[in-house]
Order: C-alpha cells, then structure tokens, then sequence
C-alpha cells in the first residue's frame, strides 16, 4: 500500500492554463493581458518561479494550492515598492506565530530575489489563479494585468 500511495505521488504532475481564454477579438479591461502569441503562458511562468516549493510536492491538493498561493503573493510583492512591501511584511508577520515568521521571512527574501533577477523581465501582476486537480495532475490556470510598476 505505501510502495503503491509513493508511486501515485510522484505521478502528480503540475500542468498551466489560463483561466477560460476569451476569444482573439474579446475586449480585455485595458491593463488585462492576454499572453501574447509565441510566448511562454503566465501559468508556465508561475510554476518555473514557483519550483523550490514544489520541490517536494506530494498529491495533496490543499498542499500544493498553498504553495501556488504563497508563490503568487510573492510575485505580486516583489512587483510593490520597498516602502509598501516594509508595511506589508509587517502586517503579515503580526498574524503569523512567533515561530514561523523566520521561516516565512526567509521564504519570502529567497522568492523576491528570484523574481528580481530571473524573472525581472516580467512586468505583470497576477489578479487571480486557481489550481484544478485533474486525473492525478494539478493544473494551474491564471489571469494577470499589467504592473503598476511597469
């Protein structure tokens, strides 16, 4: 039974979409962007980003959500400037136990230097995502605009 759940486990596999591609000639909010014709979806993106904490995903749902979550709030937080993001941290680390906010911090400052320097060339900000679990694969799917800061 234990060989059998680790073989299911390793079978996961992430895969990206975007959340439901409204048609070429659909009229977009001005600063919602479709990921232009050639290009690598924002989903790929976020999973490439998002690899050191899927390095030791199981199958667990809830799990692998979470983490997805903590990689997009991430990526919007390097977008924001050092005075907001001080404030921010702030407010979070006040609702975290005294015990994981090293943890959590260190988390944080390793993603916010990977955003700056391999993934410095992207210039959006994710608005919305989901994870849909799908015949044992996760899929992520998500919607992105234009950054303030671009």
């Amino acid at each position: 039974m234990r060989k059998e759940r680790q073989k299911h486990r390793q079978s996961v596999k992430p895969r990206c979409d975007v959340l439901s591609p409204p048609p070429d000639n659909a009229l977009l909010p001005p600063r919602i962007i479709r990921t232009p014709s050639g290009q690598e979806k924002y989903s790929a993106v976020l999973l490439r980003f998002a690899e050191p904490l899927l390095a030791d995903i199981t199958d667990d749902y809830a799990d692998f959500n979470s983490r997805i979550s903590m990689a997009v709030f991430v990526w919007n937080y390097a977008l924001l400037p050092a005075s907001q993001r001080r404030a921010v941290l702030r407010e979070i680390q006040k609702s975290l136990p005294w015990i994981e906010r090293l943890a959590f911090k260190k988390t944080l400052s390793t993603l916010v230097k990977r955003k700056e320097t391999d993934f410095a060339t992207y210039h959006w900000q994710i608005i919305m995502f989901r994870v849909i679990e799908s015949h044992h694969e996760f899929r992520v799917e998500v919607m992105a605009e234009l950054s303030n800061a671009a």
